[in-house]
């Protein structure tokens, strides 16, 4: 199954969602060549939270909303993922937990070029507020390179476990 939905993000909702991710570039980890800040309690923590988590909690939210199959009803992780210019993703299949059913990635900005996602050659055009969701364990998928500008994504893991290491507000979603 690939699903595509859309959520309407205003430019200034974004905005405050890239300026959290970069007041909090030090809770950041390298991951090929992205920068990843998790939502988990090792990443951005569980105390004295700003508004704007909780504006990325709703969002999480409302993509979850969007989808109603069983395989992704529990949230396993929640990553705000920046892929510089110049960045890309090979093809590959996600090698997870044993539990993890299924995958999204919702677009937060859209103005970069480059950066589509493509899944099993369905390329799916990079549109802020866009949300594809997938089986990445089933489906080959990759980024294409990131030719001008940074490309920011809100990657969401689905699954069977409920005892994640993700705050527990983004668990009772």
């Amino acid at each position: 199954m690939i699903h595509i939905s859309h959520i309407n993000l205003s430019d200034d909702f974004v905005d405050r969602i890239i300026d959290f991710f970069k007041d909090n570039i030090l809770k950041t980890y390298t991951w090929d060549e992205t920068r990843v800040l998790s939502m988990d309690k090792g990443g951005i923590g569980k105390y004295n939270l700003p508004e704007t988590y909780y504006d990325i909690l709703n969002l999480a939210k409302d993509v979850k909303s969007k989808v109603t199959n069983k395989e992704f009803s529990v949230l396993q992780n929640v990553e705000i993922v920046k892929y510089p210019c110049g960045a890309c993703k090979v093809f590959h299949k996600d090698r997870t937990r044993k539990t993890t059913t299924g995958a999204s990635i919702t677009y937060l900005n859209d103005n970069y070029i480059g950066g589509h996602t493509v899944i099993e050659g369905v390329d799916v055009q990079p549109l802020s507020g866009r949300t594809v969701y997938f089986d990445g364990m089933e489906f080959r998928h990759g980024v294409s390179n990131v030719i001008k500008r940074d490309r920011y994504t809100l990657s969401m893991w689905y699954g069977l476990d409920t005892t994640m290491p993700l705050n527990k507000d983004f668990l009772e979603i």
